[in-house]
């Protein structure tokens, strides 16, 4: 037997293992990379990234495998301390809701991923009701402020749109 990684067939690089951890790794530094950046709402570019990696988890990947690029971003987000400045510590009380919102996309993709359009709507909505309810219950015991209302609503539907359509659109998977 040969356990070389050197075989073009047992390539480590084509292992799904690798393929998962590089994915996890990326999701988990996307918040802290590109929160430094001050050009563009750094939240809808973060957000938007994100959704397309959960997207593209849901179209390659089972829900086992796609767990930590549900779960890291957030941790990510948390990590940063950057993308809601001062008020990031509140996300502690959002993270459950956030994981909750990505698996909610995640699984419409994943049923659903053969209708695009439906698809994209149906997951993007979905998840934005999840995370929005939650936030808005959370607002309404003054647990966490105001700020959170709307990039956890229009902020997340709009990342959500467009990291389905930028992966239904141009990943071959």
């Amino acid at each position: 037997m040969n356990y070389s990684y050197n075989n073009e067939n047992q390539s480590i690089f084509k292992t799904n293992l690798f393929q998962i951890t590089l994915l996890s790794t990326f999701a988990f530094l996307v918040p802290i990379v590109f929160s430094q950046i001050t050009l563009f709402p750094n939240q809808l570019l973060i957000g938007t990234i994100v959704n397309a990696l959960l997207v593209y988890s849901a179209l390659k990947y089972n829900l086992s495998k796609s767990l930590p690029i549900i779960l890291l971003p957030s941790i990510g987000t948390v990590v940063s301390g950057i993308v809601f400045g001062q008020f990031s510590f509140f996300l502690l009380y959002l993270i459950p809701a956030i994981w909750l919102g990505n698996l909610t996309l995640w699984y419409f993709v994943n049923k659903y991923s053969e209708k695009r359009v439906f698809c994209t709507i149906t997951a993007s909505v979905t998840k934005t009701i999840v995370i929005f309810g939650s936030t808005l219950v959370l607002y309404l015991f003054s647990i966490i402020p105001k700020m959170f209302l709307i990039p956890m609503s229009l902020i997340q539907l709009v990342t959500a749109l467009c990291g389905c359509t930028i992966v239904f659109l141009f990943v071959k998977i």
